[in-house]
């Protein structure tokens, strides 16, 4: 968690209110971290390990029924509805890689 010596590296600044994309996110922990530390519009994790985006998901399913639990302060407009889900980028992440490998394979066939 907050023992990795990269996250001290890191400034609010780089993420708060904005879009982040995490390349090379691995098991989603460090997303998953800056998430629920500096509170980026959104965050989208992507890795070409098909078995560490399957744990990435697991982990992502237990931190999003956190979010969902947490209230929306009273007179406050609840603007998650209009976001897309984190669970959703990386899906859709992770086929858009495994659409640009067939490609990939079938210019080099043809």
């Amino acid at each position: 968690g907050d023992d990795d010596p990269r996250l001290l590296a890191m400034d609010a600044a780089w993420f708060a209110d904005k879009s982040v994309l995490d390349i090379g996110c691995n098991s989603g922990r460090i997303t998953r971290w800056i998430a629920s530390t500096y509170k980026p519009w959104r965050i989208v994790g992507v890795d070409i390990d098909g078995r560490l985006i399957g744990n990435a998901r697991k982990s992502l399913q237990k931190f999003a029924a956190k979010l969902e639990r947490a209230e929306t302060p009273t007179g406050q407009e609840d603007t998650t509805k209009d976001q897309t889900p984190i669970e959703q980028n990386v899906e859709n992440a992770h086929e858009a890689k495994r659409e640009q490998i067939s490609a990939n394979e079938e210019s080099h066939n043809t």
